[in-house]
């Protein structure tokens, strides 16, 4: 039969478990924000922020997430604003992470860019990726006028874009890739890029695909981007299987 002695050490065990195993795992949360706005129509801004997880394009493909905005806006009245927020997640798969990313160019002036990238590596094996990026192109005039005036000048002198990219897991949404963009542009420079490709070469379901756009001239654009269940393929059904 146990004494008292003994039955107080199992107590003591059994509360040093429960307390090991109620022990909350703490996450990292970031929440970030800029905003900018000229008081006069001469104003000139460069803008550069890149946010990824740490060794990001060192993992060999492990999973994770890549968001990035630059813009530089020159002689002109400026309305800017980028957020990022993030949420890291209780597990180190990051299958429970979630990143999220706007940004708003309001410009009007001489000649603008604007840009605006994500990326995103999942558990199935899936890359996803998307740009958008405006700019301008100048030429020589003695160059331009050599060619009969072929090579035009366009500046991106006026800008309203809007970019907004959500990844990750959210048990109030979705789980998965989620890129809304719509800009109106004025004698500018567009270009579009969207991928998607299985970064393991197996499987008898594999879907490779890229989108790419140019575009030059006054422009009104939407292009938008969702594809969920992002974190439960691996293994099902003949898809890849997941390392």
């Amino acid at each position: 039969m146990a004494t008292k002695l003994e039955f107080a050490k199992i107590i003591i065990i059994i509360l040093i478990l429960s307390i090991s195993q109620c022990t909350p795992v703490t996450s990292t949360t970031v929440a970030y924000e800029f905003k900018c706005k000229s008081n006069d129509a001469n104003s000139t801004m460069t803008y550069d922020n890149r946010f990824e997880d740490p060794g990001f394009e060192d993992r060999e493909y492990a999973p994770g997430y890549l968001v990035s905005s630059f813009n530089y806006l020159e002689k002109g009245r400026i309305e800017f604003m980028d957020t990022i927020n993030y949420f890291e997640g209780r597990n180190d798969d990051l299958s429970d992470s979630l990143v999220l990313h706007n940004t708003t160019v309001i410009f009007n002036g001489k000649k603008g860019v604007s840009r605006f990238f994500a990326e995103g590596i999942f558990p199935n094996n899936i890359d996803m990726s998307s740009m958008r990026a405006i700019r301008f192109e100048e030429f020589d005039r003695n160059f331009s006028q050599s060619y009969g005036n072929l090579w035009k000048n366009y500046s991106s002198k006026q800008i309203h874009a809007n970019a907004k990219v959500e990844i990750g897991q959210s048990s109030e949404r979705f789980n998965g890739y989620d890129f809304a963009y719509n800009a109106t542009i004025i004698n500018g420079v567009v270009e579009t890029r969207d991928t998607m490709r299985w970064i393991n070469g197996e499987g008898a379901k594999r879907s490779d695909w890229e989108q790419t756009a140019l575009m030059r001239g006054n422009i009104s654009l939407e292009n938008n981007m969702l594809v969920s269940d992002l974190y439960n393929i691996c293994g099902r059904q003949n898809w890849l299987l997941c390392e």
